[in-house]
């Protein structure tokens, strides 16, 4: 298995999107304290949690955008990592919506837990399978299949 990319959305300290790239090699998480090394790794420890558990707390959510939205405004908490694995693509994302209502309180909805793969078949036609766990709709398997152009 090689990890591709890492993305974190809203998590913690975490504000809007931040993608990690990761090259063949040596990759090294450096910085000072605070810049939040910790929390990547507390972001990686979550999307691999799977006990199964719906329960999302609100710490998780980056006070800053938070703070930011407005009124009846929603955004959402996300972790995904993309890997390389005997020769196909696939990503595993855990995610959740946040809501800020007209008092100010913050409400989850929307958890979603999905292991996304892909792969190249004919090199012409790339085909993704979708298994989506979230507890609205249990074990959902979407097959997409898209064409590239000529």
């Amino acid at each position: 298995m090689i990890i591709k990319k890492i993305e974190i959305n809203n998590f913690r300290s975490y504000y809007k999107l931040n993608v990690f790239e990761l090259v063949n090699g040596l990759n090294l998480i450096i910085g000072s304290n605070g810049d939040g090394k910790t929390t990547f790794y507390e972001a990686l420890e979550w999307l691999f949690r799977t006990d199964g558990s719906v329960k999302v707390d609100t710490k998780l959510i980056s006070k800053k955008r938070s703070e930011e939205l407005s009124s009846d405004e929603s955004d959402e908490v996300r972790v995904s990592m993309t890997y390389e694995h005997k020769g196909y693509i696939k990503t595993l994302e855990k995610s959740f919506r946040f809501t800020k209502s007209y008092d100010g309180e913050i409400t989850t909805s929307n958890f979603s837990f999905e292991f996304i793969l892909n792969y190249v078949v004919l090199i012409k036609q790339t085909c993704t399978i979708t298994i989506t766990h979230n507890y609205a709709y249990m074990n959902i398997v979407h097959f997409r299949s898209k064409n590239f152009p000529q």
